[in-house]
């Protein structure tokens, strides 16, 4: 059923943000990039989920959410703020 969808779904999302990057002349990513490549991966993956209509596959990606969350919360906070002082001008 998943096995193969996900991971071209997975990879199309992180050749989507390396393209990005490569168009922009941007360099390599930081850590709190990697992290938000990873959040939208997972919500890519939300949305193909509810839209497959496979219910049982809903709390495995709720504890990999969990888990991904846990792991790189530190990264995203760090993204957060920086989109958030660049916002303000500061």
């Amino acid at each position: 059923m998943t096995k193969w969808e996900v991971p071209v779904l997975l990879g199309t999302i992180f050749t989507i943000f390396s393209l990005s990057r490569a168009i922009g002349k941007k360099g390599k990513t930081t850590p709190a990039e990697d992290a938000a490549r990873v959040v939208v991966g997972m919500l890519a993956v939300l949305v193909y989920v509810l839209l497959r209509g496979i219910p049982y596959l809903l709390p495995v990606w709720i504890m990999n959410m969990a888990i991904l969350i846990y792991r790189h919360l530190a990264d995203m906070k760090a993204l957060l703020v920086n989109h958030a002082s660049k916002r303000n001008g500061r």
